[in-house]
């Protein structure tokens, strides 16, 4: 059942009033704050400020502020009233639950996918109970605040440290601190990746393939062993051994007749025997001298 905060009056009397005859004076003796939620219950001392928040937003609210009261309690502040009633609302485990005399009631249990690593493992091994403790709910007061030196004696931050607690959700490290980081971090992992490659690895590019037999040219080599990639670019690739262009022109000598014939049928022009001077002086006497 949903309960707007209101002002409580205590009725005031004075000696002498009959029972019929009473001088009623509004004086309050306790203020709710309309926007505001207080958790209590040992679960609440398991999570740190950023799980908290991940409790309300995982049933649909959505606080502007968390105030911490102790160990166990602390406070839930909304942007308005109609969104802390909203809360109270989606937060209130059944809603046939009445308020006790103090105004509590129970609130829904921590999802597992909140609790810390080691409560999750504690229950799984059935060491314990992880966070299955009840929360109590309850409007907050204007009286509810944080002891002094709470600090001191808080468990949380005996446990786990002054900076407990100051994380984003789901446990990493803020936004600034990571960005803080990331200079030392890359210089770290680069040099740990060049450690690991070494200085003169080859490269998988096939652009990089520059000759017949598929040797990988060295990215990573020196400028005086090897060239630019301008040069590389334009460089043509060698072609298959085939020799010489006068090697692949000519042909090879044909002693006999027959070769002759038999280079013709296969369509190969072979060039004729070369005769000297003297061979076709000889040549031209000798018809001259059957033509007389």
């Amino acid at each position: 059942m949903e309960v707007c905060p209101r002002l409580t009056l205590k009725r005031k009397r004075t000696e002498g009033d009959e029972d019929d005859d009473v001088d009623m004076e509004e004086e309050p003796t306790l203020t709710l704050r309309a926007n505001a939620l207080l958790l209590t219950g040992t679960p609440i001392s398991h999570l740190p400020t950023a799980r908290i928040f991940a409790y309300a937003t995982h049933f649909d609210t959505h606080p502007m502020g968390l105030e911490w009261l102790d160990d166990n309690s602390c406070i839930l502040v909304y942007e308005s009233s109609a969104s802390a009633r909203t809360a109270h609302r989606y937060l209130q485990k059944s809603a046939a639950e009445d308020m006790d005399a103090d105004g509590y009631i129970t609130a829904k249990p921590i999802p597992i996918t909140l609790w810390p690593p080691e409560e999750r493992i504690s229950k799984s091994l059935g060491k314990g109970q992880g966070l299955k403790g009840v929360i109590r709910m309850r409007w907050a007061k204007d009286d509810d605040v944080k002891k002094k030196g709470a600090k001191k004696e808080s468990k949380f931050y005996k446990k786990y440290g002054e900076t407990a607690g100051k994380e984003d959700e789901g446990g990493e490290t803020s936004q600034k601190r990571r960005r803080g980081d990331d200079p030392i971090i890359r210089s770290r992992l680069d040099d740990e990746l060049d450690a690991f490659l070494g200085a003169n690895r080859p490269s998988k590019m096939r652009s990089d393939y520059v000759d017949g037999s598929q040797k990988t040219a060295e990215r990573t080599s020196s400028a005086s062993d090897s060239s630019d990639l301008k040069n590389r670019i334009s460089a043509r690739l060698p072609r298959r051994a085939r020799g010489q262009l006068a090697d692949r022109l000519a042909d090879p000598p044909i002693d006999a007749e027959e070769d002759w014939h038999r280079a013709r049928g296969r369509g190969r022009r072979i060039p004729r025997p070369q005769k000297t001077q003297q061979d076709l002086d000889d040549e031209l006497d000798a018809f001259l001298n059957e033509k007389e």
